[in-house]
């Protein structure tokens, strides 16, 4: 009877116990939904705080408000940005639409403002102030959008926006509410119309930069060229390097790694090869003068010889 007894208090302790290591757990994961709420609505009011900096530039330089040239780009950056993380051409569109809509009319306003005032303040310059930081907000608002989970609350909160009506704020907020991702890199690559290549363009002769153009070079980037032909989607270069290969490729960077990259056993755990169209192997290199110093691996391979090696390399 106390053994059954004794069971059953240790039941008990279990389940309490899993009960509070249950509760801890969600409290994790609702602390770091909201942390990343606040961030994500934190730079957009950031953002389109910055439109009062851009009328006043606008107004005092006689520029009107709306760029469609740039609006474009904006939302060319933000798709661009956010492959990196499977997000939707369509959804990346939508939620910076309306940042562009709502920035348009916080810009209209403060003109309204402007035209009434005497003195106006020497407003930050458009080029090199004020467009790089909505820019690295841009960024940062993609990168942050995957962790996001409505909360209406802290959304109003941090969109407190001079001039912002709520007509804009609730446009926002629905595009957020109705972002969707890419299943896979196949479907991202036809459907965004990208094909992102990340390549070294420091190995001939497979992926070179010419010194004097400054274009990409060699077999792998005519290989790529030919891949996004057939795919018939645009290619995007991305420069990588030879220690980051894999931790790009790993973070969404690029779609494939297109360098004459070698088949290893640690490179095979993360990622997918193609059929071996090369075989090598490794040549050492020293100054001609030198040539007979160094003419067999034996007199390579002593005491006193330095050798250099590629960071990240085979």
């Amino acid at each position: 009877m106390n053994k059954e007894k004794k069971n059953s208090e240790a039941i008990t302790n279990l389940k309490t116990m899993l009960d509070i290591i249950a509760k801890g757990i969600v409290l994790v994961i609702l602390s770091s939904q909201t942390y990343a709420n606040e961030r994500l609505y934190e730079s957009i009011g950031d953002r389109l705080r910055q439109m009062k900096e851009v009328a006043a530039y606008k107004f005092r330089k006689d520029i009107p408000i709306q760029s469609r040239e740039r609006e474009k780009n904006v939302v060319s950056m933000a798709i661009q940005a956010g492959l990196s993380q499977r997000i939707t051409k369509e959804s990346l569109r939508k939620i910076f639409q309306t940042q562009i809509e709502a920035a348009r009319e916080i810009q209209s306003c403060w003109h309204e403002r402007f035209a009434k005032m005497t003195i106006l303040l020497e407003p930050q310059d458009l080029q090199q102030v004020i467009r790089p930081k909505l820019e690295a907000l841009g960024k940062q608002i993609v990168e942050q959008i995957p962790a996001h989970v409505i909360n209406h609350e802290s959304f109003f909160g941090h969109l407190d926006i001079e001039c912002l009506s709520d007509k804009s704020k609730y446009k926002i907020l629905a595009a957020l509410q109705k972002v969707k991702f890419y299943n896979n890199s196949l479907d991202q690559i036809r459907e965004s119309g990208f094909l992102r290549v990340g390549t070294t363009g420091d190995y001939a002769p497979f992926s070179s930069e010419n010194m004097s153009s400054g274009e990409l070079e060699g077999i792998d980037i005519d290989l790529a060229k030919s891949l996004a032909a057939k795919l018939k989607v645009n290619i995007v270069f991305i420069k990588t390097s030879w220690p980051g290969l894999m931790d790009d490729l790993t973070r969404l960077k690029y779609d494939v790694a297109m360098s004459g990259v070698s088949i290893t056993k640690t490179r095979s755990k993360k990622a997918y090869f193609s059929n071996p169209y090369h075989v090598g192997g490794k040549v050492p290199i020293s100054l001609c003068s030198n040539a007979d110093l160094f003419s067999s691996l034996e007199k390579i391979d002593r005491e006193g010889i330095i050798l250099i090696v590629n960071p990240g390399g085979t």
